[in-house]
């Protein structure tokens, strides 16, 4: 029988953190979810940040968010 992945579980919360996901800092920092995650058919990116030099994930259409203002300041 299938199973669903997007299922939250116990084993999948111990593996997350087994991965280091939610800790480091500012290069090192790893995401708790990725964009990968999950599957839509929704619009994602990502953009590189200069002042944290790592991948940062978006999952909606680029615009002037706070996020991005932040980003670029």
């Amino acid at each position: 029988m299938p199973t669903n992945s997007r299922k939250w579980n116990e084993q999948k919360y111990q593996r997350y953190l087994k991965e280091g996901r939610g800790q480091g800092e500012g290069s090192d920092y790893k995401p708790w979810f990725n964009i990968e995650d999950f599957s839509s058919k929704g619009f994602s990116t990502k953009a590189p940040g200069w002042k944290t030099y790592r991948s940062h994930e978006f999952v909606s259409k680029p615009q002037p968010t706070l996020e991005s203002t932040i980003m670029m300041t």
